[in-house]
């Protein structure tokens, strides 16, 4: 479900809502709603409210006429209607206590009056859009305050709600990394010919079939489990280098100068103190998670990032300055790792940080393409066995240019290498 509602009148503000739906959808991944994305043969009232009890925030469309656009009468007030839907859609959203964001078009005002359920619309934050046709100038002063009104409300309304967990998430320990399970699915693995960026090692393009379920940690290991683990394993801390203290300076940042010999240490120890089958992801269970879709016919089973065709620092912790995706500016330089779910959204898995942060460690020994490659989800070879110790890196990092973020780029790197942007994810069997 979309964390994002737009509500808006078709015959007052039908081609601004869409724009404003594409551009959060662009800028932020797959996160808003709209009502022309209901699937043929599905019931509209049944996925319109599943849709706006789900969301996170609800922006409501008004330009000059949204009081009795489409109205039989110019002079009605559609809003006195308690059957109406765009009401309904309101006051809903204040019944659940979301942020509700009035996007005020070319002019527009709120009524002197609302109806006692919606009124306090007149209080919210509200959004002034002067000239609407700025909408569709990507990188405007209106599309970026509009996109940071959006994501400033979504993490407001995180941080208040009630942390229950997340669909599926496990805690085995204390000190042990949040799972969440993923369930079977296909996709295609690795990137096509045509994307930008693209390098020889991530194909050919071939399908992969996942039929088992796995646990997968829900963030990149944090510095406060790995100080755990140093703390009870002496030996190890006397191994260990510390990173900087810039990097180290909050808990929940992610461990880094990490080794894949240290994360598969790592993995061993946390199965022997828990009783559970930890590990590290196979390079195909990390492109799964990373795409997360479950079908290989899925419009975006094959786009550079899991939100579509381009990323930037409002979603992902990497360098942008300068730098563009997808044809659009990626923002400014990150100057350290991110605190762990810092960077809003989750993608469809409930997974954070899977482009930029930390690039992490697989299973995999590394190979220069995907001839001969498995299709079943298992590794591809174990790095520390192999003769000349390469290891692969995945999801970017904090240092890391837009290129470096996409789901199938490979990062070859021998299995000793620390480095300050390096971490990892772990991966646990269901039984």
């Amino acid at each position: 479900m979309a964390m994002v509602f737009i509500s808006y009148r078709e015959e007052d503000a039908k081609d601004a809502s869409k724009i404003i739906f594409n551009n959060i959808n662009l800028y932020n991944g797959n996160i808003a709603f709209r009502d022309h994305k209901i699937p043929p043969g599905s019931s509209y009232i049944n996925v319109l409210n599943e849709n706006l009890m789900d969301a996170k925030l609800l922006l409501v469309i008004i330009s000059k006429n949204w009081i009795n656009a489409g109205a039989n009468n110019p002079d009605e007030n559609r809003l006195l209607n308690e059957d109406d839907w765009v009401r309904k859609e309101i006051s809903t959203a204040f019944k659940r206590n979301i942020p509700v964001v009035p996007v005020l078009l070319n002019g527009a005002e709120l009524p002197d009056q609302l109806p006692e359920d919606i009124e306090q619309l007149r209080e919210s934050q509200r959004l002034v859009i002067h000239d609407s046709d700025k909408l569709s100038e990507y990188g405007s002063d209106e599309v970026q305050e509009m996109n940071r009104i959006v994501i400033d409300c979504i993490k407001a309304n995180q941080e208040n709600t009630p942390n229950d967990g997340l669909k599926g998430e496990i805690h085995d320990t204390a000190y042990s990394p949040v799972m969440t399970l993923l369930n079977p699915g296909k996709f295609m693995m690795g990137s096509n010919k045509n994307e930008v960026d693209r390098d020889e090692n991530e194909g050919p393009q071939h399908l992969v079939s996942i039929d088992y379920r796995f646990y997968i940690g829900i963030y990149p290991v944090k510095y406060r489990e790995w100080q755990y683990y140093l703390e009870k394993c002496p030996n190890v801390a006397s191994t260990y280098t510390e990173p900087a203290e810039y990097l180290r300076n909050d808990p929940d940042k992610p461990v880094v100068n990490v080794t894949w010999n240290d994360a598969n240490n790592y993995v061993k120890w946390l199965s022997q103190k828990t009783g559970k089958k930890y590990r590290l992801l196979a390079e195909s269970e990390w492109e799964y998670a990373a795409r997360a879709v479950r079908s290989a016919k899925s419009e975006f089973c094959s786009l550079p990032y899991y939100n579509g065709k381009s990323i930037n620092r409002t979603n992902a912790c990497f360098n942008g300055k300068g730098f563009s995706s997808g044809g659009i500016p990626s923002g400014d330089k990150a100057e350290t790792t991110a605190v762990v779910g810092e960077h809003l959204p989750a993608n469809g898995f409930d997974l954070f940080d899977m482009h930029g942060n930390v690039w992490e460690w697989v299973q995999d020994a590394y190979h220069n393409n995907y001839k001969e490659a498995p299709d079943d989800g298992g590794s591809w070879g174990n790095a520390g066995e192999q003769k000349n110790k390469y290891g692969i890196l995945r999801g970017g990092s904090w240092r890391s240019r837009p290129g470096f973020l996409r789901s199938a780029c490979r990062h070859k790197k021998l299995t000793s290498v620390r480095g300050d942007n390096i971490g990892f994810r772990v991966a646990r069997d269901v039984k």
